[in-house]
């Protein structure tokens, strides 16, 4: 992939605007080119800081050491080809840290875009089930959810699939519905019927829970990566929209959820639905946009414009 990503004959042009989830940042503007701004969604994640939860107890033998060579290199070569990009952006101030760490280098942050139009309250009552939408990867974490909802006798709905589907239904008592996956208009329905979303993974931001926010409901979510940026935990004053645990075990998530159910008169939809605001669309197009016209000026942007 990366000689692919490298031979990709590129046209002079005053800017050069990748969006990387992987190694597209490593493209040749041509000769004579302007500006390069990456707009990073993480550092090549099964390579550098989430080996072990695509790879462990996944490959072993001479497949492990085929994979370390393989993964030596690309962060060999995604750290040298980090030069060519002029700017970068990260997606969140987790991403920022990683590509400082990763790449040595500075970023700002602006935060992705959310459909907080398409995303939005009713006057729907709340039901009694609780709320997983994710891919079925090892690194969601989802059999935490399973197996707090199933200690605790809660009802949970699971919207997705993935390549830990068959796992994940042999592991699932009868509390739980798994629905596969469904429209974003299905998506919508559940997110404004659910008692919370239950988010148990650690992700480099996480769209699924500031669109359970635009829908005016709470979010239960692991307190590190993306979700600590976009979800304010209980007991941080007025503008809480939902609980932190600090630990990914199935016990912690179902000290979180009990907490929740004490608490939850607590969670007021309107402020979820003004925190949900904050990752508009209208507010990522004012900010990147900016951010390119100043690229493209010859200076240098600011360091943060999520924090205008």
């Amino acid at each position: 992939m990366p000689t692919a990503v490298a031979a990709w004959q590129l046209p002079p042009s005053d800017l050069v605007v990748s969006f990387s989830h992987c190694v597209v940042k490593g493209i040749r503007p041509a000769a004579g080119s302007g500006k390069h701004v990456c707009y990073c969604f993480t550092p090549v994640r099964y390579a550098w800081h989430m080996r072990d939860a695509y790879f462990s107890g996944r490959v072993r033998g001479l497949k492990a050491w085929a994979v370390d060579r393989v993964l030596r290199y690309l962060r060999d070569w995604d750290r040298r080809t980090a030069s060519t990009v002029d700017h970068f952006i990260a997606i969140s101030h987790t991403v920022q840290r990683r590509i400082r760490e990763c790449y040595g280098r500075d970023s700002a942050v602006i935060y992705p875009p959310v459909d907080t139009d398409f995303y939005t309250p009713t006057d729907e009552p709340r039901e009694d089930f609780y709320l997983v939408v994710s891919a079925f990867a090892p690194y969601k974490r989802l059999a935490l959810a399973l197996a707090a909802c199933e200690k605790l006798g809660r009802r949970l709905v699971v919207i997705g699939s993935g390549q830990d589907e068959a796992r994940l239904r042999a592991r699932a008592g009868g509390n739980v519905e798994f629905l596969g996956w469904r429209s974003d208009e299905v998506i919508r329905d559940h997110l404004r019927r659910c008692r919370a979303l239950i988010f148990p993974g650690e992700e480099d931001f996480g769209i699924v829970p500031v669109e359970s926010m635009a829908c005016g409901t709470p979010v239960i979510a692991f307190g590190k990566g993306g979700a600590a940026e976009t979800v304010v935990p209980l007991y941080a004053g007025s503008d809480s929209t939902g609980v932190w645990f600090d630990e990914q075990t199935p016990d912690c998530l179902a000290e979180a959820l009990l907490a929740f159910e004490r608490e939850r008169d607590r969670l007021d939809p309107a402020v979820a639905r003004r925190q949900a605001m904050r990752f508009s669309t209208g507010r990522y197009e004012r900010q990147i946009f900016a951010f390119l016209d100043t690229a493209l000026a010859g200076a240098i942007p600011a360091p943060n414009p999520c924090a205008a």
